[in-house]
């Protein structure tokens, strides 16, 4: 294979979504030349200079910070396996707010000998670390020698030759004979960072911190000429010039290292520099399980029930599921574009309390169509595929967290099809699903012929139609619900409080007849769903 033929495949490789996919958040920052942010995982032991503890609740504890991209775990001065295992567990753990990178620091190769270095190399990235960092480099032929212990271990190292690679080799140079030589190990192939050990190269170099930070500056430089990002320790008084100078690995300790990364993350565009709420950082107590402490709410709505009430009621026997459809669309001079939303939100509670084991989701206020070709102001569509995924998305979040019965009723004419369309592909899906969960598209809700029916015959109203998009029994649902809907007061003011040839006036009368349209609605739609759910058993 020819020079240009490779390099193709990788870019190839690079921008597949599988490699993507394998990416960490640090190598991907870095993948586009921009900074990453990190914090050495804390010691919590209650006496730091006897021993280091680290935990998998403490790696959970850093799982749930959303300003870290990667966390440094400090084993140089004592390898612990143990402590990697459960750091990486813990910040794989659900309340991770964001996928960790994780770098461990091992020994040096000069403190154990080389056979120990590559066997905790192999054994870090074994137990969940992310990369690992190789500390007080002493020349090139170490560098190289330590390179060649992630080839041993099979790992797949990013750098500029590998950019689909998932896992980080990284060299420190902490040393003056090691700074010397600092060109040539930055021309090495097969690591991902070179760093200077800031503090280590100063008391190595007698206290001299000019001098350390011109070493430091000189392993900054040959980092950039190799495309490699540079690692250095900052706090909040020097990260936005440590970020300015282009140190792509920012690392921060202690107290104030939170406060250092809302800096430096400032200072890389990535996000405002503002105060957060130390609330904001700590890990979500887990509430699925805790008693509820206060008195359950009377509401069928879901939106307006908390996480717990929630929960017990499905526990309690509310295992059935409404997703009602409405709709945005011109409707007349006079009722509001979300007049089939308003009708629900008297439809809805009644239909959940007759059936008494239902609950309602947040209605789906928007119908199918082509928003390209919206014809009325005021109407907003969703495109038939937007649709149904909604559609199919809320069907199958409710199935999941314990509804057995997902209901679908549409106050819409176009929105009957897709409704029909998804129940029956969820049906499908969900054959032979353990829960014995479905879905059931109700076309008796959509009865407006019935009601136009029972509105002559049981109320005596018959309409002479004007050509809106509005009718008497629509008007009176509404009404129920709010009589400013449907513009009550404007049209009494302008003497218009009148539809199809039908008063609307007194109020108290439409309403009344209003009630009596939902109780039919109602009676026919709970028949219908009673009846759905019976077949399927």
């Amino acid at each position: 294979m020819s020079k240009r033929i490779a390099i193709a495949v990788a870019a190839l490789v690079a921008a597949s979504p599988a490699a993507a996919q394998r990416r960490t958040p640090a190598i991907a920052l870095w993948s586009e030349g921009r900074p990453a942010f990190g914090v050495f995982v804390p010691n919590e032991s209650p006496t730091p200079r006897e021993s280091s503890v680290y935990t998998r609740e403490g790696g959970e504890k850093l799982a749930a910070n959303p300003l870290y991209d990667f966390v440094f775990l400090n084993l140089e001065g004592r390898y612990d396996a143990a402590a990697i295992k459960a750091i990486a567990e813990g910040l794989r753990s659900p309340r991770a707010v964001t996928r960790k990178t994780l770098i461990v620091r091992i020994p040096p190769i000069e403190a154990d000998g080389a056979a120990a270095a590559r066997a905790r190399v192999k054994e870090a990235l074994d137990l969940g670390a992310d990369g690992v960092t190789i500390p007080h480099v002493q020349n090139v032929e170490e560098a190289s020698q330590a390179i060649g212990f992630f080839a041993d271990a099979k790992a797949n190292v990013w750098s500029p030759e590998n950019p689909a690679g998932d896992k980080l080799a990284m060299l420190m140079i902490e040393d003056p004979g090691a700074l010397d030589q600092a060109a040539r190990i930055a021309d090495l192939k097969g690591y991902s960072i070179l760093a200077c050990g800031i503090g280590s190269l100063t008391r190595a170099l007698g206290g001299n911190r000019e001098a350390g930070e011109a070493g430091t500056q000189k392993v900054l430089a040959e980092s950039k000429r190799v495309k490699r990002p540079n690692m250095l320790t900052a706090t909040p008084g020097d990260v936005e010039q440590r970020v300015t100078q282009g140190f792509l690995g920012i690392l921060a300790q202690g107290p104030e290292a939170d406060e250092a990364i809302r800096i430096g993350l400032a200072a890389a565009g990535r996000q405002p520099h503002r105060p957060t709420a130390s609330v904001n950082l700590q890990p979500r107590l887990d509430v699925l399980n805790m008693p509820r402490p206060i008195e359950l709410r009377d509401t069928p709505w879901i939106e307006d029930l908390t996480m717990m009430e929630v929960r017990d009621l499905i526990k309690a026997g509310k295992t059935t599921a409404l997703i009602l459809t409405g709709g945005i669309e011109e409707n007349g001079p006079y009722l509001t574009t979300g007049k089939h939303n308003n009708v629900l939100r008297v439809m809805g509670p009644a239909i959940a309390k007759e059936l008494g084991n239902a609950l309602i989701a947040p209605i789906v206020t928007l119908e199918p169509g082509n928003p390209e070709r919206v014809r009325t102001p005021g109407t907003i569509f969703l495109s038939q595929e937007t649709y149904r995924a909604v559609l199919s998305d809320m069907a199958t979040s409710l199935k999941t967290q314990g509804f057995k019965h997902i209901v679908f009723l549409g106050d819409s004419g176009g929105n009957q099809h897709p409704m029909q369309e998804v129940a029956q592909a969820l049906n499908t899906k969900w054959a032979g699903d353990p829960s014995g969960a479905a879905a059931h598209f109700i076309p008796e809700f959509y009865n407006y012929e019935e009601v136009e029916k029972f509105q002559g015959e049981a109320l005596g109203i018959h309409e002479q139609l004007e050509g809106f998009h509005d009718d008497y029994y629509i008007s009176s649902i509404i009404m129920v619900h709010d009589p400013n809907a449907v513009r009550m007061p404007e049209r009494i003011t302008a003497n218009k409080f009148v539809i199809n040839g039908i008063s609307l006036a007194p109020a108290e009368k439409t309403i009344e007849n209003g009630r009596k349209i939902i109780a039919f609605r109602t009676a026919k739609t709970v028949a219908a769903i009673r009846e759905a759910v019976a077949a399927r058993h």
